[in-house]
């Protein structure tokens, strides 16, 4: 089966290339920081290398662009890409907070606004729209790390949202997979339905990256479920695609797991996501990606309710966002959350798999 082939080159290729690559983390100092709103336990991790789910998402790159190249595989490591490339961005300014780009342009372009008070007004019109796009979610509590802001970043992965929904509509329609009722029409709405699914868990998956090992296994569990449908329906080169994730995955999540050598870093957990959403959207088997991701989607769900209620004056829901710190706030150790997380992987899985299948 090409699809197992692929996944055991991946995983030894990934696995021959770490230590070298884990050198490489030490030597340029790539150590992020550790988030001072998190339990007191994780201060111990200060100074593990990030941004280590770089050499898997690579791999994964060139293996399908040399042996494994389609249109819908086009698509895929485009989406995978450019997802990387952003959490590559963000590693970086988190780690060396070298980004001149804003001071540059205004550097050069308030000399020119400022020349009148016409040119000043036109100049504050046309950015009226992105400030209080930015305002929203400042008021939200958006934070800048490392030169990137939340509106920033948001803005990038909805045009990436939008260009694959344009994609998926052009090859296959608007029509949606439900269980039980079979393809249902969803004509415009199909569009921004797209985008805040991709959106949603893109961002849902990034923060469930907070304990040793999880997110890891919860992938390593999703994407295997995502190859069991794959090889249902066919869909070879889909299959091929996922061996080669889940390849990449086996040795990341041996150096990973507690205590973490290294962490995944931004590079890693979007470009992972991105996979694993666009992936269920080329299967045409999108709903499924509410199941099967379903503590991606409680992760996600625990930090809007969290910021909602603080915004509300409410009490909060949770000791601490994302739900694996609540657990953790509660005395559970992070090896007994991350394990328990994993089984609610597991079941999810399944129940994925069974619903496919009415």
């Amino acid at each position: 089966m090409p699809a197992l082939g692929f996944l055991l080159i991946s995983a030894a290729a990934t696995f021959l290339l770490y230590p070298i690559f884990t050198n490489f983390l030490y030597r340029f100092q790539m150590k992020e920081a550790i988030n001072p709103d998190v339990p007191r336990t994780h201060f111990a991790k200060q100074g593990t290398p990030t941004a280590a789910g770089l050499l898997p998402i690579g791999v994964f790159l060139v293996l399908n662009l040399l042996f494994n190249l389609t249109p819908q595989i086009g698509v895929l490591t485009g989406i995978v890409g450019a997802m990387a490339a952003l959490g590559l961005a963000e590693d970086l300014l988190k780690i060396y907070r070298s980004s001149r780009l804003q001071k540059t342009i205004r550097e050069k372009i308030v000399p020119i606004v400022t020349m009148s008070d016409l040119s000043w007004d036109i100049y504050k019109i046309l950015l009226f729209p992105w400030n209080a796009f930015r305002e929203v979610f400042r008021a939200l509590g958006s934070q800048n790390v490392g030169g990137i802001m939340t509106y920033q970043k948001v803005l990038y992965q909805t045009a990436i949202a939008a260009l694959l929904a344009l994609w998926l509509s052009a090859v296959g329609g608007t029509e949606v997979w439900l269980p039980i009722f079979g393809t249902v029409e969803f004509g415009l709405a199909y569009f921004p339905m797209v985008i805040v699914i991709f959106l949603f868990l893109i961002n849902s998956i990034s923060i469930t990256d907070g304990l040793d090992g999880l997110v890891g296994g919860l992938l390593m569990i999703a994407f295997t479920a995502i190859l069991s449908l794959a090889l249902m329906f066919g869909k070879e080169d889909l299959a091929v695609a996922t061996g080669i994730l889940l390849g990449g995955l086996l040795p990341f999540l041996y150096f990973n797991v507690f205590p973490a050598r290294f962490f995944a870093g931004n590079v890693g957990a979007l470009g992972w996501a991105a996979a694993f959403v666009t992936l269920a959207m080329l299967l045409e088997r999108s709903f499924l990606i509410l199941v099967i991701g379903g503590v991606f989607i409680a992760e996600g769900l625990s930090v809007v309710l969290q910021i909602g209620a603080v915004k509300l004056g409410k009490k909060k829901p949770f000791l601490m966002a994302p739900i694996h710190h609540h657990f953790e706030m509660k005395g559970w150790a992070e090896t007994k959350v991350t394990m328990r997380f994993w089984l609610a992987g597991v079941f999810l899985a399944f129940l994925g798999l069974f619903l496919a299948q009415l």
